[in-house]
């Protein structure tokens, strides 16, 4: 294995390339994540290693969503296929609107979003105190938390 990898609370959207997520010869976790909207390549591309997908969703992904070696994991461990219903996608608002499946659907044993409830899929919670307000300033090309850093072989990317 070259790698170890966690990402968590990430939403990949509009992507254009050969897939939302390539997996190569490492070790992969991904949770409460969306991949979505893919222009070109399908959700995922897994060749070796390892590969956890846990309560996340993948939705309309041209190369499509849950196929080839991730096949068996579209229903199990919480994740689904499902339109995410993001805010405003054109303008690069990829917050979740009232009624998104993705909403206190992420992994139970997650830390609660600031809300206090459950852990929703994706970068952005939606806030269920103030009923979706938006008061999270977002940059869509943006990673956080990235940690150990430096990092050689091992990395945890929370978004």
């Amino acid at each position: 294995m070259n790698s170890s990898l966690t990402i968590t609370n990430c939403t990949i959207s509009h992507n254009i390339g050969y897939s939302g997520l390539l997996v190569w010869d490492s070790d992969v976790t991904l949770e409460n994540s969306i991949i979505s909207f893919g222009r070109s390549g399908h959700a995922v591309y897994y060749n070796g290693g390892s590969l956890t997908i846990l309560y996340s969703v993948f939705y309309r992904n041209d190369g499509g969503d849950w196929i080839g070696n991730i096949e068996n994991q579209f229903g199990i461990n919480g994740n689904i296929s499902a339109d995410p219903l993001f805010l405003d996608t054109l303008a690069l608002d990829f917050h979740l609107q009232q009624g998104s499946p993705c909403i206190d659907s992420g992994n139970p044993e997650s830390p609660p979003d600031p809300d206090g409830t459950r852990s929703d899929m994706g970068a952005l919670y939606f806030n269920q105190v103030g009923i979706g307000e938006t008061t999270t300033p977002f940059d869509p090309f943006s990673m956080l938390q990235t940690s150990p850093n430096p990092f050689s072989s091992v990395v945890n990317i929370s978004c």
